[in-house]
C-alpha cells in the first residue's frame, strides 16, 4: 500500500472518529482529530467543513465561518456548509447574510427540511413573521415528524394572535418526543389567551410535572387558576414562582388579592406587608393594603 493511499486511510479514520466525538458531545477530542486530519489533507474540504462544524459546537461561529468559506472556496456545491454558515451568521446577528446563505443551501438540496426550519428563524428574528411561517410549513410539509418546526410554527401562531391555530399546531406538535414542556407550556399559554382557563391550568400542570422549576409557568398557572376562580390553586402556584423568583413584586399582590377573595384577610394584610418592606415602591401594594384593613 503506497503512502498516499495510507493517508488517505488515516485521514478516512480521523474523519469517522472526529464524528463520532462530535455525535457524543466530545467536542475538543472531535477538533483535534479534525485538526490532525487537515495538516495530513489541507485541501480536503469536508474536513474544512467539520472544523468549521466543531468551532460552532464550541460557540465560535466567526472561527466556524472562515472553515466554512474555506470549504466552499474548494467546493461551491456544498450545501451543508451553506447551510451551517448561514447558522453563524445568524450566531453573529447577521440575519440578511444568514438568509443568502440558506437559499443558497436550498437552491442545491430543496427537499433538506432542517434548512427551511433555520430560514424560519432568522425570518423571525427580523420580523418577517409570514415569511417564516411559509417556511417552518415547507419544513413540516418535507418532513412530518420534524417537532420541532412544529412547535416554533406553534409559537409563531400564538405570536400573531392566533391561539386558536396555535392550539391545532401543538396538540399535532404533543405526538411527537421532543421538547415536550415547550409544547405543553405553549398549549397553557394559547389556552389562557383565548380565556379557556381550565384547560390552560391543566396544560401548565402537566407541563411543570416535567420542569418543575420554571418560574413563569408556576405564575401562569396561577393566573389560570385564578381565572377560574380556583384561588387555593392560585395561592399555592404563585407560592411556587414566588419561592424561584422571590425578586417579582406582582407576585405578592397576586398571593394577597387571591387571599382577599377567600375572605383570608389577616393573611393578605400580611403578605402586602411583605411586599411593601421588601418593594417600598411598589405603590399598588398600599392601595389594596388600604382595601384589606377597610374591610377588616
Amino acid at each position: 500500500m503506497g503512502l498516499r493511499q495510507q493517508e488517505a486511510l488515516e485521514v478516512s479514520s480521523l474523519i469517522k472518529r472526529g464524528n463520532s466525538d462530535l455525535e457524543s458531545g466530545k467536542f475538543v477530542d472531535a477538533l483535534e482529530k479534525f485538526t490532525k486530519a487537515k495538516r495530513m489533507a489541507p485541501a480536503e474540504p469536508e474536513v474544512l467543513f467539520k472544523l468549521g462544524l466543531t468551532y460552532d459546537y464550541l460557540k465560535s461561529p466567526t472561527k466556524a465561518l472562515q472553515f466554512y468559506r474555506k470549504a466552499l472556496k474548494l467546493d461551491p456545491d456544498m450545501d451543508g456548509a451553506w447551510e451551517y454558515s448561514g447558522i453563524a451568521h445568524h450566531e453573529l446577528f447577521e440575519y440578511e447574510e444568514a438568509l443568502t446563505c440558506y437559499d443558497k443551501a436550498i437552491t442545491l438540496n430543496p427537499n433538506y427540511a432542517p434548512t427551511f426550519y433555520n430560514k424560519a428563524i432568522t425570518l423571525e428574528a427580523l420580523g418577517k413573521l409570514d415569511e417564516a411561517l411559509t417556511s417552518y410549513d415547507r419544513a413540516i410539509a418535507l418532513r412530518p415528524d420534524a417537532d420541532l418546526a412544529v412547535i416554533s410554527k406553534g409559537e409563531l401562531l400564538a405570536r400573531l394572535g392566533k391561539h386558536e391555530e396555535a392550539v391545532g399546531v401543538y396538540r399535532i406538535a404533543l405526538k411527537g418526543r421532543r421538547d415536550q414542556t415547550r409544547t405543553l407550556f405553549g398549549l397553557g399559554k394559547s389556552f389562557l389567551a383565548i380565556r379557556k382557563n381550565k384547560q390552560a391550568l391543566s396544560y401548565f400542570r402537566k407541563g411543570l410535572e416535567l420542569d418543575p422549576r420554571n418560574s413563569e409557568a408556576w405564575r401562569l398557572a396561577g393566573e389560570a387558576a385564578f381565572r377560574a376562580k380556583q384561588f387555593q390553586l392560585a395561592i399555592d402556584a404563585y407560592k411556587k414562582s414566588m419561592n424561584l423568583c422571590p425578586w417579582n413584586p406582582n407576585l405578592y399582590y397576586c398571593v394577597a388579592d387571591s387571599l382577599r377573595l377567600l375572605k383570608r384577610q389577616k393573611e393578605a394584610v400580611s403578605y402586602l406587608e411583605q411586599g411593601i418592606r421588601r418593594f417600598p415602591n411598589h405603590e399598588s401594594f398600599r392601595v389594596l393594603l388600604q382595601t384589606l384593613r377597610l374591610n377588616q
